[in-house]
């Protein structure tokens, strides 16, 4: 169903309504001007015309655009238009006020309508629009006195507002079109759709999760950007896995936003504050770290996004460290933690215990097999594993993929009895890549070496399913897989280092233009003074 302004009624107006003592006929609208007398006289009887133009008191029937030239002056002036218009809605008046002194019609007659979300310029034009076209302009604060508000923008608070207490939310294109085209237009055609104007890109995310949110977006006609550019307003990630996007998306401070944002605001419009994982890039904050104390290890990756993601989240540095960042491949110090966990915890908001992941603490040693750099590994089939096991392929130097392909060396599953799965194994095996448990991985992450004890999952695993799976986890200890959602608020001092595993992403395909200038790190001596650890 189709909604129209005259289905839209709001309440009665306060102002005091112009009473006229006479009119003057404009020479442009001679040629009507015994109607125009009829029609004068049929809404206020007794009026009479004057010779002279300009007087405050008296009403003048012109052209439009001597109406239009006119606006914003003390001259009450209407259209033969309007003066239709108004006997055809038996409207009673002239239905004109102290702030509303020139109309050219109603089409947006019992309109009240709240502009908000665009630039000041497009702002005085629409609000002279609407007037101009028979509306009340309202503050958009204004819930009670509005039914219906424009904006360019979904996501302004007063839209959010406004749309949760059940107001029409259009594009600013309504006002124009209807004041162009000067006719009733269907709302209908203009309501704000969910993604209006909002423009996306994706990080480390499977090929079908990137498939379902391409589709909701666009569907709510907003726009998908496959590489991150100044047109951007958020990333979406499952979390801070550190990709080219994510590391420019911090640098600038876009904010990064959590998938489900995507689904919640396709359903219903949301407010994308709560899904913001680097929160401080829409101006809040979180007491994440508590005012502990940090020392970045010298060889940390991106040093300066670390030290600024942990100032944010109420972390200190200070040379009485309590805890020192340190990368993955490291010897295990005393109160040692890894950027994965500064990282995870920023992504819950919360303090996540160290013996959730292998990924929080670091491996225990230095050297490790560069075997895997540049050799394509295919990731599927798993469950909760899937991003730890990313990340620590990735820190071997390990391409990631999330679909079988050509080239791939190995590819880390969990078996299943399913016929998809088993068509995926005997594909992956056409293809000439070893096939492991995830077990293979932890046993990696162990030993820093290639594991040569962990049997490989055949191509058919349809019979004796459960001993093909017994046999190939208990060729090697058993390593446990993360579990997220062991975190709690506690004071880090609580904690010991303890390897065993967290959650991280990879980007597959990322494409970033040059244009997107990465800010420099700092260098200053603060930074170097906050570095520790080894040269």
């Amino acid at each position: 169903m189709e909604i129209t302004p005259s289905q839209l009624v709001p309440e009665e107006l306060n102002e005091k309504e112009f009473r006229p003592q006479r009119y003057w006929i404009s020479g442009n609208v001679q040629d009507q001007a015994v109607k125009i007398r009829n029609q004068l006289v049929t809404i206020q009887p007794g009026i009479f015309s004057t010779p002279d133009f300009g007087d405050v008191r008296n009403i003048h029937i012109c052209s439009v655009d001597e109406v239009v030239s006119h606006f914003g002056t003390k001259i009450y002036m209407i259209t033969p238009s309007y003066l239709n218009q108004l006997i055809e809605k038996d409207i009673g008046g002239f239905n004109l006020t102290d702030k509303a002194r020139q109309r050219i019609s109603l089409y947006l007659y019992n309109m009240r309508i709240a502009i908000t979300g665009v630039e000041s310029q497009e702002f005085i034009s629409l609000h002279n629009k609407l007037i101009l076209n028979g509306a009340t302009p309202v503050h958009p604060s204004n819930i009670s006195q509005m039914n219906m508000i424009a904006s360019s923008k979904v996501l302004d608070k007063y839209v959010l507002n406004a749309i949760s207490h059940g107001i029409t939310a259009v594009s600013p294109d309504f006002i124009s079109m209807s004041y162009l085209l000067q006719k009733d237009i269907p709302v209908n055609d203009y309501i704000l759709k969910n993604f209006t104007n909002i423009t996306v890109t994706t990080s480390d995310l499977d090929p079908s999760t990137n498939k379902n949110l391409k589709a909701l977006v666009v569907d709510g006609n907003g726009k998908w950007n496959d590489c991150l550019d100044d047109s951007v307003d958020f990333v979406i990630a499952e979390r801070l896995a550190i990709t080219k996007k994510i590391k420019i998306a911090l640098e600038n401070k876009i904010p990064i936003v959590k998938v489900d944002w995507i689904k919640d605001h396709s359903q219903k419009p949301t407010s994308v504050m709560p899904y913001v994982i680097n929160f401080w890039s829409v101006g809040e904050s979180f007491d994440v770290f508590h005012g502990n104390t940090f020392k970045l290890d010298q060889k940390c990756e991106d040093p300066q996004l670390l030290m600024d993601a942990i100032r944010e989240s109420n972390g200190k540095f200070d040379v009485n460290e309590s805890y020192v960042v340190v990368p993955n491949f490291s010897k295990k110090i005393k109160n040692s933690v890894t950027q994965h966990w500064i990282w995870a915890c920023i992504n819950q908001k919360q303090i996540i215990l160290l013996d959730s992941s292998v990924m929080f603490t670091p491996f225990g040693y230095e050297s490790y097999t560069k075997e895997l750099e540049g050799v394509g590994i295919i990731v599927l089939n798993l469950e909760k594993e899937t991003n730890e096991v990313i990340d620590i392929l990735k820190l071997f130097g390990a391409v990631i993929r999330r679909k079988i392909v050509n080239g791939a060396k190995y590819m880390i599953c969990l078996p299943t009895n399913s016929k998809d799965f088993q068509k995926d194994l005997k594909r992956a095996h056409k293809k000439g890549a070893k096939i492991y448990h995830p077990q293979w991985v932890y046993e990696l992450a162990s030993t820093g070496k290639i594991p040569k004890n962990i049997k490989e999952i055949p191509s058919d695993t349809s019979k004796n399913f459960q001993n093909i799976v017994s046999s190939i986890i208990n060729t090697k200890r058993v390593i446990k897989p993360s579990q997220m959602e062991k975190s709690a608020s506690k004071n880090l001092d609580e904690y010991e280092s303890e390897d065993e595993t967290d959650d991280s992403d990879n980007d597959i395909t990322y494409h970033t233009p040059s244009h997107v200038s990465k800010k420099k790190k700092s260098k200053d001596d603060q930074l170097m003074k906050i570095l520790g650890g080894e040269d």
